[in-house]
């Protein structure tokens, strides 16, 4: 007999990937004609991965992962079309397990945070869910 699973949001942020804005710099070759140096000149902006805001993303996650045992699941996609990346069963404490657990990519052992990156980059995820999921 298998038992029903709910599956309950407890507050932990997805994982996204950050980017921060940055003003581009002019070029020092760019010859500017008289009406340009007098007209303002509109500023242009880009965006670029923020590593520093990905880890503290990703340190606020596993604050939020509860200590207790449980059954923790890692889900991508829409409501309507949902993928199960993974479901993590701990005896002890969830937070510890997810922290110091590894995860094989092509014969590479890579650390839980570098596993998300792995997962937002490479394989076309733009959320990772954090969910618990409580047999009922």
């Amino acid at each position: 007999m298998s038992m029903a699973v709910r599956l309950v949001d407890c507050g932990i942020p997805n994982f996204e990937l950050k980017k921060k804005r940055y003003e581009l710099q002019e070029s020092n070759e760019e010859i500017l004609v008289p009406e340009e140096l007098t007209s303002k000149k509109k500023k242009k902006y880009a965006y670029k991965e923020d590593l520093e805001g990905q880890l503290a993303l990703y340190k606020k996650i596993l604050q939020k992962i509860p200590t207790t045992p449980g059954k923790l699941m890692l889900i991508s996609g829409t409501d309507s079309n949902i993928k199960i990346l993974e479901i993590l069963t701990s005896d002890y404490a969830l937070r510890e397990d997810f922290r110091t657990s590894k995860k094989k990519v092509d014969e590479v052992e890579l650390d839980r945070f570098n596993w998300l990156m792995f997962k937002l980059k490479k394989c076309d995820h733009h959320s990772i869910r954090f969910v618990l999921a409580f047999e009922v």
